[in-house]
Order: C-alpha cells, then structure tokens, then sequence
C-alpha cells in the first residue's frame, strides 16, 4: 500500500452505543483490511468504507487535562495524574458538495438527510440529495494517516465518535469554495503503519465565477446578490465536559447552547439598498429614518391599514446559493436558508481606498423556515 498522506472519513453510528461501551472492554474497531469500523455487538453493523477527503490542511491535538495537586509543603506539583482525554482537530479544502455525500460528511454537518430525493432544477438530469439541518449533527470516524511519522514508514491514527462542531463555508472572488471544519472526538485508534483509502474525489470544486446568489427580500421579488465575499458559519454549541464518574472519555454528543447558524457578506462598493434597509429599516426612498411618520411611546392603530405604533423592522428575506459545475454546465449543489435577518452592517473607508461594506445575517430555523443543502452528481 502507498504511503502517503491522507485524511479520510466515514459514519461511526454506535461510538456512543451503551451496549458497546458498558458491556465489553475497549478494543480496536479500525478493521485495516476492510477498512471500516467494526462493533463489538453483534446487532450493530460494521460502518461503510472510509472515503478520501481532498483538503488544503489538517490539523489534530490532543490534551490529556492533567490533575495537579498542590501541597503547602511543596513549591510545585507534589503529584501528577491523566485526566480526561480531549481529542480535536479540523481540516479545510475545497467544496465538493456531492463527495461530501458520498463520504458521509455532509450527515456530520447537517445532522439529517431527508428520505426523498430532491429533483435538479435543470430538466435532463439525476435526483440528488437533500440535507437539513437538525438538532444534533451524525456520529463520524475521521482517519489521519502521517506518511513522515516511525522514521518515514507512516502510522494511522482513528479517531472515533467524531463529532463536527464547526463548519465554515466561504465564496470569494477570484477563488474555488472552500469548507473548514472544526471536531471533537470520544477516543483515538493508533496504528504503527499507514492505511491510506485512497479513493478519488467526486467532481470538482465549486467556483466563485458562476456561483449565483439570490435574495429575496420579505414581501418582495428575487434579485440577485452581488457580493465580494460570502460565509457562512455553523457553530454547534456541543459540550466537551460531558464527562462521568468512571471514565477519563466523553460520555456524548449533547447540545449544551444555542446554534449559531449565520455569516458575514462583504458588498460591492456601490451598494446602498442593504445599508439603507438596515439604517432606516426599508428601501423605499420616502423614508428617510427608522419607524419615520411613527410615534414613540404613544403610538396607536387606528385601523387594519393605518398605525403608528413602532415596528423596528430590520432587512429579512431568502437567501439561495446555486453552485456549478465549472464549465457552468449543471447545478450540482444549493444552499437554502429560507428564512435570513441581516443584523449588522458597517462601512469603513482609508484615504481614497475603496469603501468596504459588510452585512452580517443569521438564520431562523422553526417549523416553517428550514436551512438545506442540496447536492447533485456531476455528470
């Protein structure tokens, strides 16, 4: 097998499994010859294969969070002991939305995947996939292989019961999209040889150049959204001291907080409709200031077309994502926040530099406003 450097990733359902962690002692799951997580359970299923990601980096730390105790008889630790064991990392690279599927990525990020297919917007070609964020992303294995480490022979490292607690999704002018992503792990697998999957990616990177942006201002019609720049982050609030009496690894994925699901876009110079909207609460050029022709304090309704009573409206809409094939010939993946609220934005100038102006919006996620993913097979 070569030996070369690789990140790769698969599902890892049952880390968290009860049955498996009180009912048998630890042991390797990491099968190298099929390279796939088996269970020590006979009614869990082994996982399906590790798939390859492409990425730019990655990175990984380990903390053993000792226990120190302290003595007045002693000037510096009269003893030492292992803790829990805190195991993170990330990676970033291209997005490849599809092969984000197909590895199992995607579950990790969104948390679920809706039963039907989802059909391309183009005639002609293969259903896809859709992904919709949910309260608690999947369970991942995630295998680092380090082709320089045990003098240049390579080792494996296998990290288990993975899970993602940040990913950062940013378009650039001038650059392909990029994902960077941020885990935590329960317990890691080392082996003293590499193990590369060495799977090929599917397709290629998603392009800046014919990405379309759409916006769709509450009441309003679809516009497209020029841009410099735009991200979005997703930052999963997942506890990482979930830990109990009897064991130094984590005890699960839970929720510990409210999830930060939003971004930052940076407009072109000679935009003024966002900035308008968010200074003066709508785009309509007869009004001039926030709530204008309204009352403070003593505002009334007179009728069902007449009030004024204070709104305090901010700039709230749908937010689409269309990404392509890089010969723009097929939609291969979009992004659909249907319910957005620009919160910030700022204005900055140097000398006779440009202006830059940023917008900052968050998503609202309830029973009717949902945030998906979709993703198509490059054909």
């Amino acid at each position: 097998m070569v030996n070369r450097r690789e990140i790769c990733v698969t599902n890892d359902p049952y880390a968290y499994a009860t049955t498996e962690i009180d009912n048998y002692a630890i042991a390797d799951g990491y099968s190298p010859a099929n390279d796939w997580i088996t269970y020590q359970d006979a009614g869990h299923a082994h996982t399906n294969a590790f798939k390859t990601l492409r990425v730019t980096s990655q990175d990984e730390r380990v903390s053993r969070d000792t226990i120190v105790e302290e003595s007045t008889d002693q000037v510096a630790a009269a003893s030492l002991f292992g803790g829990t064991i805190s195991l993170t990392g990330g990676f970033s690279g291209a997005w490849r939305g599809y092969d984000f599927h197909v590895s199992g990525l995607l579950l990790g990020i969104m948390g679920w995947q809706t039963p039907a297919t989802i059909a391309n917007p183009a005639t002609g070609f293969s259903a896809g996939y859709r992904y919709e964020f949910a309260m608690a992303p999947a369970t991942l294995a995630l295998k680092y292989v380090d082709e320089q480490a045990n003098a240049n022979g390579g080792v494996t490292r296998v990290y288990r019961g993975v899970g993602i607690t940040q990913a950062n999704i940013n378009l650039r002018a001038k650059q392909y999209v990029t994902v960077d992503a941020q885990w935590m792990a329960r317990r890691v697998e080392v082996f003293d040889s590499p193990y590369p999957s060495e799977t090929e990616p599917t397709g290629d990177p998603a392009m800046f150049y014919n990405a379309v942006l759409k916006w769709t201002p509450e009441g309003g019609s679809e516009k497209t959204f020029k841009c410099q720049e735009f991200t979005m982050d997703v930052n999963r609030p997942i506890d990482t001291d979930d830990f109990m009496i009897g064991s130094q690894f984590l005890n699960s994925l839970t929720y510990n907080g409210l999830t930060d699901l939003g971004g930052n876009i940076t407009l072109s110079p000679s935009d003024w409709d966002k900035l308008r909207a968010m200074m003066a609460g709508t785009t309509d050029d007869t009004k001039n200031t926030l709530d204008d022709g309204k009352r403070e304090f003593f505002g009334t309704v007179t009728n069902t077309t007449t009030s004024t009573v204070l709104a305090n409206a901010i700039p709230s809409g749908q937010l689409v994502i269309m990404l392509h094939k890089p010969d723009g010939t097929q939609v291969v993946g979009r992004i659909t926040a249907m319910s957005c609220k620009l919160t910030e934005a700022s204005a900055s100038a140097q000398g006779r530099q440009k202006y830059t102006k940023t917008v900052n919006w968050r998503a609202v996620i309830n029973n009717t406003s949902k945030f998906y993913i979709d993703v198509w097979q490059p054909a």
